[in-house]
């Protein structure tokens, strides 16, 4: 059973390995809910997923699996998606904007900023 609900803010991509770790590391106890904007929304960009995998010498795809497979809710800020019309989602990634960010803020236990 699930004790808390923690929301993690993503904005540089290159934290994006470290925090879904954590979230993985976390969702057995918590809701899990990951917020990507500026920067942080390229890493749920096919492409760059696998150019920052390869500079991170790491399986970002894998990573996303898992957190999918365990629950975790992945959101990509609305505005960060319709302004880059290049932008391919991996699947499972909800648009989402201020107010569904704060909805889950608001009745979370912890929000961590990265």
């Amino acid at each position: 059973m699930k004790t808390g609900h923690i929301v993690y803010f993503i904005a540089r991509s290159e934290r994006v390995p470290h925090v879904l770790k954590d979230a993985l590391r976390r969702s057995t106890t918590y809701e899990i809910d990951l917020f990507f904007d500026l920067d942080g929304t390229h890493a749920l960009d096919t492409r760059y997923a696998d150019q920052l995998s390869k500079e991170l010498e790491i399986n970002l795809a894998a990573l996303f699996e898992q957190v999918i497979q365990a629950g975790i809710h992945l959101y990509a800020c609305q505005m960060n998606v319709m302004n880059s019309c290049h932008l391919h989602c991996i699947d499972g990634v909800e648009p989402a904007g201020v107010v569904t960010f704060l909805e889950c803020a608001y009745r979370a236990d912890a929000v961590f900023s990265y």
